[in-house]
């Protein structure tokens, strides 16, 4: 199951940002089951008002890599995490359910 995580950073706060996002990025190699699998990079999408917003999308979190995550960034990032479900699955499951 994929998650994508959603988040966001006020531009003044991002200076605190890149040390914990350096700390995440050596503990993926040196404790892998610490923080969630990242199967598609972090990237930003936009600035809106005063927060810059991206994303990043996992692979199989748990509940507590996602806790992890969040409370390794806070309080400088917030992050709203939502399931994915691909297409392919979810289609042929909702048309037997409507039957």
């Amino acid at each position: 199951m994929k998650f994508v995580g959603f988040y966001e950073v006020k531009p003044e706060d991002f200076a605190k940002v890149i040390p914990k996002f350096q700390e995440a990025h050596a503990a993926r190699t040196t404790a892998p089951n610490k923080f969630p699998k990242i199967v598609f990079d972090t990237h930003s999408m936009s600035v809106e008002g005063d927060k810059w917003k991206g994303l990043t999308i996992y692979e199989d979190p748990t509940e507590e890599q996602l806790n992890n995550l969040t409370i390794h960034y806070h309080p400088e990032v917030t992050f709203q995490f939502v399931q994915m479900s691909s297409a392919a699955s979810f289609i042929p499951q909702f048309l037997k359910m409507k039957k």
